[in-house]
């Protein structure tokens, strides 16, 4: 029984998608005559033959007359019940079932599926050339000829966070709106056709933008464009009090060796994470929390709290030290979608401009992050933007003095090569107590190259160092990685 239902169900969808080709289904005429008639009493019950086998009827498809009813002739070769799956809509009056071939034709009861209506007894014989010709017991006769199945179907709805209607019409003019708008609807065409659409907002809610195959297709609430192709179009609306003001901000973000993360803590509430590595061994981390301000988009917080994390020889976390937690400051979020960070108790947070970081699926360099050895000599390898890839080298000659090599350059994925101009030298000194004394820098705009090998290792090789002649790094996995 549940087969049938959705049989019935699968027909009637295709023939009412069917219906609009050029155009949707217009609604029955109440006002005409119905030819249709339900009998009163059902037929007694005959002896069905053995179903009918494929090749017994020649002609399934789709058909259609010239009032605009329609019928489906389907085989079903189901293992319990197989035979010919006969659907219809004619007028107001849609039916369908699995039914019996007696002799030339097909005969049965079109709502036999469903015990509380009424029988719907139809009989099927072929007319013509390529006809069908359909009687129903007790009601009208239909000539059916083939439909002219489309050759693209255009799908048309609106999404679900907002409220709003479409309009659509054939041509270049507007359509004007109905009494009932759409919220979804399907246009069929057999040949390409230039159509209108028109995205209808409800009062709370604004328009946003149209969709087509789930990529942005146009700001503009009418468009005109010619259909050609299957395809789905969806009207996007948004009731702006309920959008957070910080959601076209969400995303990852660069400042020179700083990273951030922005995310959304409830309504107006961003939540934005700042790391800064200083070295392969230690890394300063920001995490801040306030309310935005819409109208000026700045956030002014007092709750931000600053870590200082320390990593041991092995990559592994070897201290998590908290150095204030009532940081102050502001994040101002700029229309060019960059965000201005002033940080009250930092030489560094001083109007830092971060920059938003799109990647086109992500970064080749990600196959490759993580920390690196090469005796004394530790690495540090980390995303940068889209393609690229940055590298902090040190190498401590003793305990109180360190030199460290920094540079950046995009990633030639055909050949996994890095290569840089912008490598800079420092000679760190540290005291006693492990603090920087002095960091001298020996040169800029170093040159060089970073090749990834296929064994998990990098070589490494610095156009102006004698130790940086092609080195091998081995990865240093943390206990994370």
């Amino acid at each position: 029984m549940m087969k049938k239902r959705i049989s019935l169900l699968l027909a009637v969808c295709l023939i009412l998608a069917l219906a609009g080709c050029g155009g949707t289904a217009a609604p029955a005429d109440a006002s005409a005559p119905q030819t249709t008639q339900t009998p009163t009493e059902a037929p007694a019950p005959t002896e069905a033959p053995p179903p009918a086998q494929a090749a017994d009827w020649t002609r399934e498809g789709y058909y259609s007359d010239e009032d605009g009813n329609m019928l489906s002739v389907t085989f079903m070769d189901d293992v319990v019940d197989p035979g010919w799956y006969v659907g219809c809509m004619i007028g107001d009056t849609m039916a369908g079932n699995t039914i019996p071939q007696e002799g030339d034709t097909l005969h049965g009861d079109l709502n036999a599926w469903d015990e509380s209506a009424e029988p719907f007894v139809v009989t099927v014989t072929e007319e013509g050339e390529d006809g069908l010709l359909l009687v129903v017991e007790g009601g009208g006769t239909y000539h059916f000829l083939p439909m002219e199945l489309p050759t693209a179907s255009i799908f048309i709805s609106i999404n679900t966070e907002g409220w709003g209607s479409i309009d659509y019409a054939e041509g270049e003019e507007a359509p004007e709106p109905e009494e009932y708008s759409y919220q979804s609807a399907q246009i069929n065409l057999a040949d390409p056709a230039v159509y209108t659409l028109v995205a209808r907002p409800d009062p709370g809610s604004v328009f946003v933008k149209w969709t087509k195959n789930g990529e942005d297709f146009s700001t503009e609430a009418t468009v005109t464009l010619l259909l050609e192709e299957s395809a789905e179009f969806v009207a996007v609306f948004e009731d702006p009090d309920s959008v957070s003001p910080v959601a076209n901000y969400i995303g990852s973000y660069q400042c020179g060796r700083a990273r951030a993360t922005v995310e959304c803590i409830g309504f107006d509430e961003p939540w934005i994470t700042i790391e800064w590595g200083s070295s392969a061994w230690e890394l300063a981390q920001w995490d801040i929390l306030g309310t935005l301000d819409a109208d000026t988009m700045t956030m002014a917080y007092t709750g931000c709290t600053k870590y200082v994390i320390t990593y041991g020889d092995d990559g592994e976390v070897a201290n998590t030290e908290t150095v204030y937690e009532n940081g102050t400051g502001t994040v101002v979020f700029n229309e060019d979608g960059t965000f201005t960070w002033h940080e009250d108790q930092s030489e560094y947070g001083e109007d830092m401009v971060f920059e938003p970081v799109y990647d086109d699926g992500q970064n080749p360099v990600m196959n490759f992050v993580g920390n690196y050895q090469c005796g004394r000599a530790r690495a540090l390898v980390e995303c940068w933007g889209s393609d690229g890839a940055r590298i902090t080298v040190e190498w401590s000659d003793s305990a109180w003095e360190l030199a460290r090599w920094e540079f950046s350059g995009p990633l030639n994925t055909d050949t996994l090569t890095v290569e840089y101009s912008d490598g800079t030298k420092t000679v760190v000194t540290l005291g006693d107590d492990g603090g920087v004394v002095s960091e001298e820098p020996v040169y800029e705009n170093g040159t060089g190259t970073v090749v990834f090998n296929e064994d998990g290792t990098f070589t490494w090789h610095e156009d102006q160092s004698e130790h940086a002649e092609d080195m091998v790094f081995e990865w240093a996995p943390t206990a994370d990685e």
